[in-house]
């Protein structure tokens, strides 16, 4: 997943997989929980990989995984 938003301050960046952690309080009031990346860098992590971030302040953010398939499937 590519997005061109505000991007993740690098000071960031180490905690956007813990649950409850946002970066903006206003999203808290928007619906946002914190919990979305968390989730998903499990169910990635379960499948025998790993979710990345890169991130460009004013450039935007990258997620980035690969999911292992199995030999001869």
């Amino acid at each position: 997943m590519i997005d061109t938003g505000e991007g993740i301050a690098p000071e960031s960046i180490g905690r956007i997989f813990e649950r409850f952690f946002t970066l903006d309080r206003s999203s808290a009031t928007s619906g946002g929980s914190g919990l979305g990346l968390a989730i998903a860098k499990r169910i990635v992590e379960l499948h025998g990989s790993n979710l990345a971030v890169s991130s460009q302040v004013g450039v935007g953010t990258r997620l980035t995984f690969a999911v292992p398939t199995q030999a001869g499937a």
